[in-house]
């Protein structure tokens, strides 16, 4: 559906239907008289093959006329002869070799069994026809029959006799139903043709079908002479059929026009005819299509593709020469155009102030990196002038958040983008730094580090680095000998975490070291601050670690994770 409605929301198929419903009353017109003229040509197509039909009901009725002749004729020679059972067959094998629609002919006695014949013995006495003959005497045709030895379909016809010498009752002949030519012939043609006897059942018909276009109650085609009816076939459709009775009461030919389809009916000359208008009508709606096409949709489609790409940033897109165009394309053409010129001189503005912003940013980054390794550096002096031990922890401690901030900065002006620093990276100057200014001497106090890759933006990126150098400060300050720290950065689906772990040595008491301490104080306040989970406790029974996680869920802005 919102295909359909944005196909039709189209210029082209908008301003296509306007001419269309425009033309539609001559097409209407067109299609009105198509009607009516494939109504008349078949009208006069059916009277013609009815015409023909009724033809050769005329020559199967001559047929059936000549039967009955030579059945009449044949019982008065043997009745004037008094045939005896053997005395026939000179007289039927006469009647063979003059008639060549004559299979067979023979005497029937009173229970319907041959006593004389040119062929097979017949016993015809359990057949319909046979019951209807004994019961009124005269001129009667019998069901079709197979001859099995030939496969042939039969018609029997009888003749009563009158003889006081033989025990006879009447005469008769077999005939081959494939002599009923002239139906067989309007195989052809667009009708349907039948023949059926008493019972209603097919005779014989011009096509081989099992002839669905009669009706399943067939006593309707039972007339006297000849009738137009309606009646519905087998297949539940209403057919208009002409019947014409052939031999009263016991032959009749049906006769039924196939309705024609509408291939045919356009295929016919006035159809094609009357086509005319319907194919210039179309014409003219294709025409339409095409010039509308060509003139405008062409344009504004390149002009729409062109504005789009200039949309998208890329502000080379050339938007071509309009002047084949109607004035309102080219005007729209020369507006885009300018349009783009004016946002590249824009963009190249912009672009220049961020890279100047971008400059001073790193510059700041630079100078304050300086500054805070110049802070160091003077406590570091200040410290050697000390001489009590814990105020050279304390110095020592505050030159190691000092550090931390200066690898904040110092990896923020090596990042290429300012918004986002990595974590992993950073992790590791600083941890390299603690181990460096906080292990023993000779001594590795970092046994493991194990760091995924992650980008955190800059906003995380002190309160972690603090809390990075508490934790190492800490597992460095009781760790025991020797020092076995170990650093993980961690990341998964829903969050990412730091560990810092020492084993505590100098018989110190995990427990106490979980609740005491400014370091763990600090740390929790880091935590908090970037809206993280801390832990700390003991762990494999001889550790101690700290932990921080922070949530995917709600901050899935502030880190990702880092790509090669």
């Amino acid at each position: 559906a919102d295909m359909a409605t944005n196909s039709f929301s189209n210029l082209r198929t908008r301003l296509a239907f306007i001419i269309a419903v425009a033309l539609a009353p001559a097409g209407v017109l067109a299609v009105v008289q198509a009607i009516n003229a494939v109504g008349v040509v078949y009208e006069q197509e059916s009277e013609l093959l009815e015409a023909q039909a009724l033809g050769a009901i005329d020559t199967e009725r001559a047929l059936l006329i000549e039967i009955r002749q030579v059945l009449r004729t044949a019982s008065k020679e043997a009745e004037r002869k008094a045939l005896a059972r053997k005395s026939c067959l000179p007289q039927f094998t006469q009647l063979k070799s003059e008639y060549r629609w004559l299979l067979n002919a023979f005497i029937l006695n009173e229970d319907g069994q041959s006593t004389c014949s040119t062929g097979d013995r017949l016993d015809v006495g359990g057949l319909p026809g046979w019951a209807a003959f004994k019961a009124v005497p005269g001129y009667t045709l019998s069901a079709v029959r197979e001859r099995e030895e030939s496969g042939k379909r039969i018609l029997l016809a009888y003749h009563p006799l009158d003889t006081s010498t033989e025990d006879v009752a009447a005469i008769g002949v077999s005939i081959d139903v494939a002599r009923f030519q002239a139906i067989a012939s309007l195989s052809e043609g667009n009708l349907d043709v039948a023949l059926l006897d008493r019972d209603g059942e097919v005779i014989t018909a011009n096509d081989d079908t099992d002839a669905t276009w009669l009706p399943v109650d067939r006593s309707p085609l039972k007339v006297f002479g000849d009738r137009r009816l309606k009646a519905v076939d087998a297949q539940g459709d209403e057919r208009a059929y002409f019947v014409s009775s052939l031999v009263g009461g016991q032959l009749w030919a049906v006769i039924n026009n196939r309705p024609q389809g509408m291939a045919h009916s356009i295929a016919s000359f006035a159809g094609l005819s009357i086509l005319a208008p319907i194919a210039i009508w179309l014409i003219a709606v294709i025409v339409a299509y095409i010039a509308i096409d060509r003139l405008v949709t062409r344009h504004v489609a390149s002009l729409r593709r062109a504005a789009m790409r200039i949309g998208d940033g890329d502000l080379d897109t050339p938007v071509g020469d309009y002047h084949d165009a109607p004035t309102e394309v080219n005007a729209l053409g020369v507006s885009i155009r300018a349009m783009r010129d004016k946002i590249a001189d824009r963009e190249a503005k912009l672009t220049e102030t961020l890279e100047l912003q971008r400059r001073l940013l790193l510059e700041i980054h630079h100078r304050v990196k300086n500054n805070l390794q110049t802070i160091s550096s003077l406590m570091n002096l200040e410290a050697q002038r000390i001489h009590s031990f814990e105020a050279k922890n304390v110095i020592s401690a505050i030159q190691a958040r000092v550090y931390s901030l200066a690898m904040v900065h110092q990896n923020l002006y090596a990042a290429e983008n300012l918004e986002e620093v990595a974590l992993d990276q950073l992790t590791r100057d600083i941890a390299s730094h603690l181990e460096d200014s906080l292990s023993l001497p000779g001594e590795a106090g970092i046994t493991a580090m194990e760091l995924d890759p992650v980008v955190a933006p800059t906003s995380l990126a002190t309160p972690l680095s603090l809390f990075l150098s508490e934790a190492l400060g800490n597992a460095f300050k009781h760790a025991g000998k020797p020092a076995d720290i170990r650093l993980a950065l961690r990341n998964g689906e829903e969050h990412f975490s730091m560990t810092v772990s020492n084993r505590v040595g100098g018989g110190a008491d995990i427990a106490d070291a979980e609740h005491s301490g400014l370091g763990l104080e600090l740390m929790r306040g880091f935590a908090k601050q970037v809206g993280g989970e801390f832990g700390s406790g003991a762990v494999d029974g001889d550790r101690f670690e700290v932990s921080l996680t922070v949530p995917r869920g709600e901050m899935k802005e502030l880190f990702s994770v880092r790509r090669a």
